[in-house]
């Protein structure tokens, strides 16, 4: 009886073993092959592009590539950029930046990371583009590799070059609506009241360039205002009779230059002439006086204002509210270097369904590099 039980049993696993043999052969009697190990390249992260950036200039990209296969990647990998128009893998009518990197073996699971600068091309369109990384093994097919790009989750605007190339004439941009909400001064006013240093200035907390023409820049501000009343933004209000209490709200639009000079005219009133480098600063006792070298640098108001628009919402003094939320206004800008252009534009506040913010933009005309 033993030996029947282990003679049953040497069957049992006889028959498993031809089992599993023919399990393993195919048809035409051929053994059927197993998955093959591969490796597969890819990338795992790309930087995030600039907002925006003129055609023809260039920007960094740093990336990471990693072997997700289960062998060796031998072949070395190619990782090249784009602009594409969808959040996608590369199309017709998408733009290549110049520039790639080609990175060497990698074993399984190893990754390597790189920065490199890509330059946009002169004919790419003005448009929003989405940046793209693709990794590819040198010499395989272009539909041998899957999954094998990354897509930024911030879109990049290309617009025109801040000086162009031997421009046939005035050459014309748009600056599209930059939104940002009201922020509060960051510097010590310049004005006097009753011998006191109060007011305001024209750094804020919410401030940014809206464009660049060579050394000229543009700049949108945005904060809670002190004119009139002469004291902080949360001080009470005094009694006075001024049109402009203390809890009011400026979006302005200033000219600043890094280098040289710079003179403009705005809203049709009289130059501001040969203001210096640089944003200004605060000047003890500057009353408008007869230093006009601590004028032009202090960043008070007038020095390097083009166009502003106020708003005072103080309910308690409606009839004394001074409510001028939208501004239009042309600037014309001309620079010790011979720089000349004009803007055409407009600041506001809590208009154009931008809610309690304010909000900048225009068309550049360049006049003259």
């Amino acid at each position: 009886m033993r030996w029947s039980l282990r003679a049953v049993l040497f069957v049992a696993i006889l028959g498993g073993v031809v089992l599993t043999a023919q399990a393993a052969i195919g048809q035409g009697g051929k053994p059927q092959a197993t998955a093959a190990a591969k490796p597969h390249v890819t990338l795992s992260s790309i930087s995030e592009p600039p907002d925006r950036r003129a055609i023809g200039t260039t920007f960094s990209v740093a990336f990471t590539v990693v072997n997700q296969g289960n062998s060796r990647a031998s072949r070395r990998t190619r990782v090249s950029f784009f602009l594409t128009k969808k959040a996608g893998k590369p199309r017709r009518g998408d733009r290549r930046l110049r520039g790639s990197a080609l990175i060497g073996s990698l074993g399984k699971g190893q990754e390597t990371s790189r920065r490199i600068r890509v330059r946009i091309s002169k004919t790419t369109p003005q448009r929003l583009w989405f940046l793209v990384g693709v990794a590819v093994p040198t010499g395989a097919r272009k539909s041998a590799e899957k999954n094998n790009a990354r897509v930024s989750g911030q879109r990049l605007r290309t617009v025109p070059a801040s000086i162009p190339t031997a421009p046939a004439g005035p050459f014309q941009f748009r600056v599209d609506r930059s939104v940002f909400p009201i922020g509060r001064p960051t510097v010590a006013g310049t004005q006097t009241n009753g011998g006191t240093t109060a007011g305001d200035s024209e750094h804020s907390t919410q401030r940014r360039e809206l464009f660049r023409v060579g050394p000229v820049s543009v700049v949108g501000d945005c904060k809670r205002t002190t004119n009139g009343e002469h004291g902080g933004p949360d001080d009470p209000v005094s009694g006075s009779n001024n049109n402009f209490d203390e809890d009011g709200d400026e979006a302005k639009i200033l000219v600043y230059t890094d280098n040289g000079t710079v003179t403009f005219n705005s809203l049709g009133n009289s130059s501001r002439r040969n203001i210096g480098p640089g944003e200004g600063g605060p000047v003890a006792g500057d009353t408008n006086g007869t230093d006009a070298a601590a004028q032009e640098h202090t960043g008070g108001e007038g020095k390097h204002m083009a166009i502003a628009a106020a708003r005072d919402p103080e309910e308690g003094n409606a009839e004394n509210d001074w409510v001028t939320a939208y501004k239009v206004g042309s600037v014309y800008v001309s620079h010790s270097s011979g720089t000349e252009f004009t803007f055409n534009g407009y600041a506001a506040i809590d208009t154009l369904g931008i809610g309690d913010n304010c909000g900048f933009g225009g068309v550049v005309t360049i006049v003259k590099t």
